[in-house]
């Protein structure tokens, strides 16, 4: 009984994909086409996977330097989210 218990947990067929990030189902390494939301999955042992990818947006900022037509030095920060 003990030892069926200790391989159900370390097989794990359930998991969660916290807020912010998708599970791709992978089955032998390969890619089936079906994507996990947030919440639970159940996944075949041994036989599947779920790979996570984060889909958060990401903040960009890049500084830049130019001159103007009138040679005055012009300085922006451009931000993106």
């Amino acid at each position: 009984m003990i030892a069926a218990l200790l391989l159900l947990f370390v097989l794990s067929p359930f998991g969660t994909i916290a807020a912010g990030e998708r599970g791709v189902h992978l089955r032998f390494t390969a890619v089936t086409g079906k994507v996990f939301g947030e919440g639970l999955y159940f996944r075949v042992p041994l036989i599947e996977s779920v790979q996570m990818m984060d889909v958060k947006i990401q903040k960009y900022e890049m500084k830049s330097d130019a001159a103007s037509k009138d040679l005055q030095t012009v300085h922006s920060v451009k931000g993106q989210a």
